[in-house]
This record gives C-alpha cells, sequence and structure tokens, in this order.
C-alpha cells in the first residue's frame, strides 16, 4: 500500500472527500490532489504533517506504512527551585530554562518537547563560562529512569548547551525523538544512521535511526554537566 492508498483508506474510512480533507488539513485542494493522485512524488514534510494531523493519524505511518515501537522516554521536568550553592543570587547567575514533554492540544496521547522558561534551575555564570557554554544556550532537564545508570541516575539534573548539536561520537545528548524528551550517547554510521546507546545496555538495547527516520529525531544539545543526588535505602 502506498501513500496515495493509505490517504484514500482513511478518507473511505472517514467518508471524507478531498474536498474536506483539504479544508481540515489547511491546503490547497489541488496540492492536495496531486499529492493523492501520485504526481507530486515526494511531497514536502509539512504538507504530510498537515494531512496526518487531519487524518488523526501517525505521520511516520502515513509516509512509510510502518508505525515504530516507541522508544523510552527518560527525562522530564520536575518542578524545582534550587540554586547552584557556589553563587548567590544575582547578576553571577543565569536562569536556566527545563525541556518537558506535554500533550498536545488534539488529545490523541501525543506528545511535544517544549521549553518552559517558568521552571527555572539557576546556575553559575562562571560555570558556563568554564564549559564554554553560552546563557543563551543553555537549558536543563531532569531524567527520569535507569537507562543512563549508573552514570546518571534517575532524578539526576542535566543540562543542555543547545548551540552543541554536532554528533561527537560516545557524547551525550538531549533529544526531541518524535515528542519524547530523551538522554543518550549518540554514535555516527554510515549512511547517514545514528546508534542510540544507554548506559545501561543490558535493559536498554542500543538502537539504530535511519537516515528516513532523522525527521522525527532532533537533537536538542550536548549534555554538558548534570548533578546527582542519591539517597540511601535505609532499611526501617
Amino acid at each position: 500500500m502506498n501513500l496515495s492508498s493509505r490517504i484514500q483508506e482513511k478518507l473511505t474510512e472517514k467518508g471524507w472527500s478531498v474536498t474536506e480533507l483539504a479544508r481540515r488539513a489547511g491546503m490547497q485542494q489541488p496540492t492536495l490532489h496531486r499529492i493523492i493522485s501520485g504526481v507530486t512524488q515526494e511531497p514536502k514534510i509539512d504538507s504530510l504533517e498537515r494531512i496526518a494531523k487531519a487524518l488523526g493519524v501517525d505521520l511516520q505511518w502515513l509516509r512509510s506504512g510502518k508505525v515504530a515501537q516507541r522508544p523510552d522516554s527518560n527525562a522530564v521536568l520536575i518542578d524545582t527551585d534550587f540554586s547552584d550553592e557556589e553563587t548567590s543570587t544575582g547578576m553571577f547567575d543565569a536562569e536556566l530554562p527545563f525541556f518537558e514533554e506535554v500533550e498536545l492540544a488534539a488529545g490523541d496521547g501525543k506528545l511535544s518537547v517544549i521549553e518552559n522558561s517558568s521552571h527555572t534551575l539557576r546556575f553559575s555564570l562562571d560555570k558556563l563560562s568554564r564549559a564554554g557554554v553560552s546563557a543563551s544556550n543553555a537549558a536543563c532537564a531532569v531524567v527520569s529512569g535507569d537507562s543512563m545508570e549508573p552514570l546518571i541516575p534517575s532524578g539526576s539534573t542535566v543540562a543542555i548547551d543547545k548551540g552543541f548539536k554536532r554528533i561527537l561520537d560516545g557524547e551525550i545528548y538531549a533529544i526531541n525523538h518524535d515528542g519524547m524528551l530523551r538522554i543518550k550517547k549518540l554514535y555516527r554510521m554510515p549512511m547517514n544512521r545514528i546508534r542510540v546507546v544507554s548506559e545501561n545496555h543490558i535493559e536498554f538495547p542500543e538502537e539504530i535511526i535511519s537516515a528516513d527516520d532523522l525527521d522525527y529525531f532532533k537533537i536538542i544539545g550536548r549534555i554538558f554537566w548534570w548533578e546527582v543526588v542519591r539517597t540511601p535505602n535505609i532499611p526501617l
């Protein structure tokens, strides 16, 4: 089944005409007709996103007929209000926003990664300078889950350099993976593929992101700092 057949299948299920789909997708009818008829062999990703949203289907399924298994999401926002103990508040600090996952307004369970400036972490400008990171490019996230243990335990706060998206093999990055916020080691591979590796590789096998899937795999930035706070298991 090709792209045209998948669109036609959903139109039949919903009882819609091409005109109705064009209206709901906010597209010109001739543009949509060229996609459905196959005249446009490689539609723009923006057009496919509009069609997928209007039909209520997964974008990857619309493009390829395949629905990828969703990998683990291992970073979330935690409402926090602590500061860098080495500095006091004021001109020597930067307020770093947190990244978080939010559910899209459509209510279909799909997630999106946003930068939330209402939740911040006070961070030393001196530390940013020593790391070679501009305050305007710095942000934070909180790791959730044990896929990066023991290196980065669950609950750790990580700092992200949004200005550094180039992959250096073995470095740790924050990733927007189809609406999920993830913290992983990345490696470059031939044919424009990316190897995604967890520190806890026994429980979380490595993944290979193909060139065709890079539209859903966006590097937010390199992790340049993290803070670990461990609570001992004290028997009662």
